[in-house]
């Protein structure tokens, strides 16, 4: 294991982990749960959206766009 600059912990002895608890703030925990809420909100729609696509079998492949295509002024006014 290397620590910041790359040097072997090892070196400097043993690591020893200590038990440690906090509690937030009320407005730390209420900014926690807000960022908690948003991120699960956001996996459930990326989620949500992978599978529409997954199942529509949408293919980001470049060899699957469309041919690009030059079109005039005159031929959108044509169309339109």
């Amino acid at each position: 294991m290397l620590d910041q600059t790359g040097q072997n912990t090892e070196m400097f002895g043993r690591l020893e982990a200590e038990e440690v608890s906090f509690e937030l703030s009320p407005k730390q925990s209420a900014y926690f749960n807000t960022m908690r809420r948003i991120n699960a909100y956001l996996r459930e729609e990326y989620h949500t959206l992978h599978e529409f696509l997954w199942r529509t079998g949408l293919s980001a492949s470049s060899s699957a766009w469309p041919q690009w295509s030059v079109t005039t002024r005159s031929q959108l006014a044509r169309e339109n």
